[in-house]
């Protein structure tokens, strides 16, 4: 039961940095991006910086395995 919560909170994290990503390829600013996600600016310029470096799309632990999904 904890596993799938965990599992259901990277999905939104990693959800969320992705909505970032494709607002700002739509050209939208980084405060139009938090407002509409209801996040921090902060939070949305962290996001597309490590998207930008290759850094952190994926989940935190780097995982993305069909193993590690379908526990």
């Amino acid at each position: 039961m904890h596993y799938q919560f965990y599992l259901s909170e990277v999905y939104c994290r990693m959800r969320d940095r992705i909505r970032c990503v494709l607002l700002a390829a739509e050209d939208w600013t980084t405060v139009m991006i938090a407002k509409s996600q209801l996040i921090d600016e902060t939070t949305v310029r962290r996001h597309l910086h490590d998207w930008l470096n290759g850094e952190k799309i994926k989940p935190e632990n780097g995982d993305t395995t069909s193993d590690t999904l379908h526990r």
